[in-house]
């Protein structure tokens, strides 16, 4: 099997059961998640990387622009769905499953074995925490 399927399959697989497990939350149960749908939505209306609602405007430098860039480009096309948080989430899932199989492509890049680097992914994907922005309702019941 050529190298570059192991870490498709191995993504695809977590977005299997990222998708399974995935439940859409109210935005703001992580304070970050809120903070960056706020970041994509005043970039998007071109405020900036701002705390547009705080006094001053001050920036929000601690927070990487990237993912609000991409956030931004989703306020545009669907709004609504992403003011309630649904589509961000929804693609926290998938990009979790991504960073799963960029994990094994990683792995395999420093001579893992096939086997070795899915396994590895696979017990490090398959955590609780690795999906709590998915399904934080689902992961919190079972975790203090």
């Amino acid at each position: 099997m050529p190298g570059f399927l192991v870490p498709l399959i191995v993504a695809r697989g977590l977005g299997v059961v990222g998708i399974f497990v995935w439940a859409a939350v109210a935005t703001g149960v992580w304070h970050d998640d809120g903070a960056y749908l706020l970041f994509g939505k005043y970039l998007a209306y071109g405020e900036g990387l701002r705390y547009s609602q705080v006094a001053g405007s001050p920036p929000g430098a601690k927070f990487p622009p990237l993912y609000p860039l991409f956030l931004a480009l989703l306020w545009r096309l669907a709004p609504e769905a992403l003011g309630q948080g649904t589509l961000a989430s929804f693609f926290n899932v998938l990009f979790v499953a991504s960073s799963g199989g960029l994990f094994v492509a990683y792995l395999r890049s420093l001579n893992f074995s096939s086997r070795s680097a899915v396994t590895a992914a696979v017990l490090f994907w398959m955590h609780w925490t690795s999906w709590m922005h998915a399904a934080p309702a689902r992961s919190s019941s079972r975790h203090p």
